[in-house]
């Protein structure tokens, strides 16, 4: 009788200690979601930012010297190259993709008659506050199309704009 109750006694020992929890494991699946956010989504808004940080540049460079037609041709090699880059990373931000992600269109067309009345006002300044009570397609990347390539690209030069 004496090795029942040793028994039950260290039985009831054991069930009375606190047990301490298991560790909880990541799952693969959290580790291809935090693989695909840290090499390709953020990767990709990087990218974009270093891209218009370039663009900016060579607006910059043709804008001290706008007679340089070597100049225009970087800045506009320079602008398609920042659309594309906003093409990649601009499906972040959509969702579900459709079947033909390459001829989407990801943003306003250019509104050609307010660009040019904004061109023609006599605002003193271009800050902030002027720029957000414009209209959408007469900022942004259709507005910059419009003055760097013009109303139709392959007068320009510019007629492989398959981007």
């Amino acid at each position: 009788m004496r090795h029942i109750l040793c028994f039950f006694l260290l039985l009831l020992l054991n069930s009375c200690k606190n047990k301490q929890p298991e560790p909880t494991a990541i799952s693969d699946r959290e580790y291809v979601v935090h693989g695909i956010g840290s090499t390709v989504i953020i990767q990709s808004f990087l990218d974009f930012q270093n891209s218009v940080n370039s663009l900016n540049h060579f607006v910059d460079s043709y804008t001290y010297d706008s007679t340089n037609t070597q100049k225009l041709l970087i800045l506009r090699k320079e602008w398609t190259n920042t659309v594309i880059s906003w093409k990649l990373t601009s499906i972040f931000l959509q969702g579900k993709l459709g079947s033909d992600i390459r001829s989407s269109n990801l943003y306003a067309s250019a509104n050609t008659s307010s660009i040019e009345n904004v061109m023609s006002s006599n605002v003193p300044q271009f800050d902030l506050a002027y720029i957000k009570s414009l209209e959408e397609n007469s900022t942004g990347l259709a507005a910059m199309e419009y003055l760097i390539f013009g109303s139709r690209p392959s007068d320009v030069g510019g007629s492989d704009l398959n981007i």
